[in-house]
């Protein structure tokens, strides 16, 4: 995730925790880390997590297919508003059952 990205959603108040998603992946899938919502541009490295894990799919070209898998996903085409972002998230983050 960009540094833009972080900034935007830390400034709002959300934690925020960057790494690459196959590693992000790893350390969810063996419980080192928890996540309320994952931004990506690489969905497939979460598809173990499809049913479970709401994505934030970022691309200027996304494979709408491939969001398809997710039973929760945005997808937000590149351009974007940082509104557009902080709506997302928090939509995303509301569909998280604790």
């Amino acid at each position: 995730m960009s540094s833009f990205l972080r900034t935007i959603l830390q400034r709002r108040g959300h934690q925020v925790v960057v790494g690459e998603p196959d590693r992000v992946s790893g350390l969810l899938r063996d419980g080192s880390m928890e996540a309320q919502v994952v931004i990506t541009n690489r969905p497939e490295a979460f598809l173990p997590f499809a049913d479970t894990l709401p994505i934030l799919y970022i691309a200027a070209n996304p494979d709408l297919d491939l969001a398809l898998c997710f039973s929760t996903c945005r997808v937000l085409r590149k351009p974007f508003r940082n509104d557009d972002l902080l709506e997302a998230v928090q939509e995303l983050a509301a569909s998280v059952v604790l």
